[in-house]
């Protein structure tokens, strides 16, 4: 009595057979009973055992000559070979689970690296962003700023206040005026003569000295010295190109030599020369500068947007209304900009923790992503076994129904 059930196909083939890719060899071995078990389907054939999960299918006279090998040779001789075969097997572990732990690390660092340069790029696009549009947005201010200022040079408000200035600028420009140790001291320090040159070319490119001051912070510390190397390149990535700049860093660092050897300057020893450049050479951000030369033994009035330098000799009424009228000007332009900086400040601020909360709530939901990965694992696993097995129970019909058909024809052919 034919059970139908075919057992020269491959297990592993089974899949394909079930999905109409396969094809049936011709019959090999028939046995006289049949059962599906679990998905799985069980053949026995003259004592011999057959499934479709993945186990091979014996044959009986192939596996007969095996075991007689194996009965006809020594048991030392297969303890020998054993051992052998498990070093081999070991040794060869060790080889794959080596080369695997450097794929793997090759692999982490190349994503490391991608990454780095993935965020610096993702920083400099943004920056760049940033900049842009914050430049459009200056220039508007300082637009402004002049309209305004032409407006009020009109006014008899203005007037009124570059008649006060002039009174002032001459009483300090007097060698009759009263003056203290420091200011004499201020006016004659090559450092703080150098702060005050440079105040004003910062003024004339459109740069308050507080963004200069967070350039040089994120190089380094306030107690850290500051190279000539690392000034320049603050200055430069500014925007400020000056031909005098070693005359100006030799001057600032003659304030607080750190070392005789190399030229440096403390960020703490800019800002005293900041307070005190303020309060005796000239105002912040203004073009006029007044200072001794110490060459000469004299005070000047220096116009550092021009070059304009007017000795103590020569010095005259329409220099000092020529001075209040600019630095008036000067400081509401020099407010302005310092404004403009401080919200644009602000809103750099408010960018870099918009992304950084963005980033971190990318970061927590793919961590909480991956836990609920990890927690729900084996329901996973157990779907994708469930769609095995169908698949094999499948396979399993489909191969009878098949068997049936061939041995049917066989036995039509026969039976002619």
């Amino acid at each position: 009595m034919d059970d139908g059930v075919y057992h020269g196909v491959d297990p592993l083939s089974a899949p394909d057979i079930a999905e109409g890719r396969g094809r049936i060899p011709p019959p090999a071995i028939c046995s006289p009973a049949s059962s599906l078990v679990a998905g799985n389907l069980f053949a026995f054939n003259a004592g011999h055992q057959s499934t479709l999960a993945g186990v091979r299918i014996m044959s009986g006279p192939a596996d007969a000559q095996v075991t007689e090998t194996e009965e006809n040779e020594a048991p030392e001789e297969l303890t020998e070979r054993n051992k052998e075969q498990r070093r081999q097997r070991e040794a060869a572990r060790l080889i794959k689970e080596e080369m695997n732990r450097k794929i793997e690390e090759d692999m982490l660092r190349q994503q490391r690296e991608e990454r780095r340069h993935r965020v610096m790029s993702e920083r400099r696009e943004r920056d760049e962003e940033f900049n842009v549009a914050w430049a459009l947005k200056k220039s508007e201010v300082e637009h402004k700023c002049r309209q305004d200022n032409a407006a009020w040079r009109s006014t008899a408000e203005f007037r009124d206040r570059r008649q006060k200035e002039l009174v002032l600028l001459s009483r300090q420009f007097s060698p009759r005026q009263a003056s203290t140790k420091e200011r004499e001291d201020a006016l004659a320090s090559p450092s703080i003569i150098a702060y005050a040159l440079l105040d004003s070319k910062l003024a004339q490119k459109g740069i308050t000295p507080d963004e200069l001051f967070d350039r040089l912070s994120c190089r380094t510390s306030s107690s850290q010295a500051i190279g000539a190397t690392s000034f320049q390149a603050a200055l430069l990535s500014l925007g400020l190109r000056t031909k005098s700049f070693d005359s100006i860093f030799d001057g600032l660092a003659e304030y607080n030599p750190v070392s005789p050897i190399e030229r440096s300057v403390r960020v703490e020893d800019l800002h005293e020369m900041r307070l005190l450049a303020n309060s005796h050479i000239g105002k912040e951000g203004c073009r006029w500068k007044m200072y001794v030369d110490m060459i000469h033994r004299q005070q000047l009035l220096h116009d550092v947007w021009d070059g304009t330098i007017v000795n103590q000799k020569e010095v005259k009424r329409k220099h000092f209304r020529k001075a209040a009228e600019d630095q008036l000007l000067d400081c509401r332009m020099h407010e302005a900009r310092q404004r403009f900086y401080e919200e644009k400040r602000a809103a750099h601020l408010r960018m870099l923790r918009k992304y950084a909360a963005i980033s971190i709530q990318s970061m927590f939901w793919q961590w909480s992503a991956r836990r609920d990965m990890e927690k729900n694992r084996w329901k996973i696993e157990r779907r994708k076994l469930v769609e095995t097995r169908k698949l094999q129970l499948r396979a399993a019909v489909l191969i009878q129904h098949r068997f049936k058909k061939l041995r049917a024809r066989i036995n039509t052919k026969r039976s002619h």
